[in-house]
């Protein structure tokens, strides 16, 4: 699964479906980071990991913006 918090509410219903269907173990999780600044970014993998299920497989930078 490749989400992204600009995707609205994809990383919450994902990570609920996957729990509720009890396959989070069988998918490989993939966010895209799109903040500006380190902080933002660890926030919003954070985030993106609460909401999906720990641990992320892959974090690709979407836009490196300053």
């Amino acid at each position: 699964m490749d989400t992204s918090p600009t995707y609205g509410d994809a990383e919450a219903n994902i990570g609920a479906m996957a729990q509720k269907l009890d396959i989070r173990e069988q998918l490989f999780m993939a966010i895209k980071v799109y903040e500006r600044g380190r902080d933002a970014g660890i926030k919003q993998m954070q985030r993106s990991e609460l909401l999906l299920g720990a641990p992320l497989d892959l974090l690709q930078m979407h836009n490196l913006m300053a």
